[in-house]
């Protein structure tokens, strides 16, 4: 059998390492701020779909920190699902000739920590229907997303987005090589302030303790002291 004063110091041992263990669990699952928030992205085209790939690092939300990036290159997203027109590279023609071989809406979706925060499909661009009169096409190009991820203390809780489209009496909606311009992604952060959780997690360590301590007891009781 064991002496009393080794069990003695075990007991308070093993009660520190449940302890622990809950708080080391706990910092796993929460974020700090400023941590890179894991996302995805996927392409739907032309009756085609890619798999979801990681989108660069430098691109992803900072946790806490409103953020402001650029998506670039839409036109070379239907330049790799199309053939290559005949007209000159980057003039309006070129994009006419490349917009009127889609079949369909180019839309994007994006994950973050997937599969937790998917949104649905966001339609990049659509080539809408020819006008009666001028027989040209009614474009219809997305301009900017805003992201508004709603947290609480180290945890995302949820995650909303609104979208922008150009104007239908603007301008560059009308034009073809619209599609090559930038789309702004803002990365907007709202702290929603909740009942007081600090006595529901203090209430789990306590009961935590108190069995570890009822463990421990019982092991020690087995052992004949």
């Amino acid at each position: 059998m064991l002496p009393s004063s080794s069990i003695r110091k075990f007991v308070p041992i093993c009660l520190l390492l449940i302890i622990s263990i809950n708080l080391l669990i706990t910092s796993l699952n929460g974020h700090k701020i400023g941590d890179a928030i894991p996302m995805l992205k996927k392409i739907q085209f032309n009756e085609k779909r890619t798999e979801w790939s990681e989108v660069p690092y430098g691109d992803a939300p900072r946790y806490g920190i409103p953020k402001k990036i650029t998506i670039t290159g839409v036109a070379a997203i239907l330049e790799a699902f199309l053939e290559t027109p005949k007209s000159p590279a980057g003039t309006d023609k070129y994009y006419e000739e490349l917009i009127a071989q889609s079949k369909d809406d180019l839309k994007l979706s994006f994950a973050f920590h997937h599969p937790n925060f998917e949104t649905p499909w966001i339609t990049l661009f659509s080539k809408g229907t020819p006008d009666e009169v001028t027989s040209k096409n009614s474009y219809h190009f997305l301009k900017q997303i805003d992201f508004m991820f709603l947290y609480h203390g180290d945890t995302i809780l949820e995650i909303k987005h609104s979208l922008e489209y150009y104007d239908e009496e603007d301008e560059a909606s009308n034009r073809p090589s619209t599609i090559n311009n930038d789309i702004v992604v803002n990365y907007y952060w709202k702290e929603v302030v909740e009942k007081d959780t600090s006595a529901g997690l203090t209430f789990l360590y306590v009961i935590s303790f108190i069995f570890g301590s009822i463990i421990m007891i019982t092991g020690v009781s087995h052992i004949g002291f």
